[in-house]
């Protein structure tokens, strides 16, 4: 149990500046106030500030009007709680935690943009399943900077992988991805986790790249990738939702991590991205440290911004 406040009491912390634009504002908004059409544009204004988009504000401002004309008895502190219900019903769908099946290796395909914390995510999400005895193989994919491949050496190490398969004298990373499936299948590693280069999501090559690799792990197992998850970072706001179009739109995306919760006050954006695809947010990034991950858990991450 305190094991789980601790958890709880780390993410608090992290959504501190989203909590301020958005949670707290909204509470002394409505404090000692009858709620009317001022109020609930203001309301309005609040939600698009904190990078919630206009059709998901614009969903939740209309539930919560109808909700008005439909009970005159209500109170603040009743509204409030509809608002937080609001926001909740939209995060539920997308909590699926992601699930390691036996597959030897269940594979998983990490994709992004540049400068969202994709290797170190990797290394954050191999630790995660280090602590629950999987064994665990990292495949140097990002083959365009040397610089990644000594990163994830060092996070590979650090995270107690079996080996980060890699080779400095190719810029071909399909046939280091390959050789990094062959060998995990080999050994019968639990969960192999590939790195790719950071790609612009508007780049038609760097998106036939990553098909062709997608093509290349089917060689071996016509199953795999068994999953594909999108990693962003939570400073960029609105472009996210771009981001998630071009990349599911190019390659089926079956999950997301938003990192660098702790730095940013948009964490309202994860909202949008839960409604505007419906895709699983397997994990949410809190800190710098490897250890500052924690699987998505819509009641607290409401709790953590809306706290009553």
């Amino acid at each position: 149990m305190n094991y789980e406040h601790n958890l709880f009491d780390r993410l608090k912390q992290s959504l501190l500046n989203t909590r301020k634009k958005l949670g707290d504002n909204i509470i002394k908004l409505i404090r000692n106030k009858n709620i009317d059409i001022d109020i609930l544009n203001n309301i309005e204004h609040k939600l698009l500030v904190a990078d919630i988009s206009t059709q998901t504000t614009q969903k939740i401002i209309s539930n919560l009007r109808n909700y008005i004309n439909l009970h005159a008895d209500y109170n603040n502190k009743s509204f409030y709680d509809i608002l937080r219900n609001e926001i909740l019903n939209i995060l539920i769908p997308v909590d699926q935690p992601l699930l390691i099946q036996e597959k030897n290796p269940f594979v998983i395909l990490t994709v992004g943009v540049n400068g969202v914390g994709k290797t170190t995510t990797i290394g954050k999400l191999a630790y995660h399943y280090r602590l629950k005895n999987k064994t665990v193989m990292l495949a140097a994919g990002d083959t365009s900077r040397v610089a990644a491949i000594d990163q994830l050496e060092i996070i590979g190490k650090y995270s107690g992988c079996v080996a980060v398969i890699k080779n400095n004298t190719t810029s071909d990373s399909a046939s280091v991805i390959f050789d990094a499936v062959k060998t995990a299948k080999m050994k019968l590693i639990d969960l192999l986790i590939i790195d790719t280069a950071g790609r612009l999501q508007n780049k038609i090559h760097a998106m036939e790249e990553l098909k062709k690799i997608i093509r290349v792990i089917k060689k071996i197992d016509i199953k795999a990738p068994h999953e594909t998850i999108l990693v962003l970072d939570a400073n960029i706001g609105q472009n996210s939702i771009n981001q998630v179009r071009m990349f599911n739109n190019a390659i089926k995306i079956t999950g997301i991590i938003m990192t660098k919760l702790d730095g940013s006050a948009k964490g309202g954006t994860l909202l949008s991205i839960a409604d505007h695809f419906s895709i699983p947010i397997r994990y949410i990034g809190i800190g710098p440290n490897i250890d500052d991950f924690q699987p998505f858990e819509p009641h607290n991450f409401v709790e953590a911004i809306f706290k009553k």
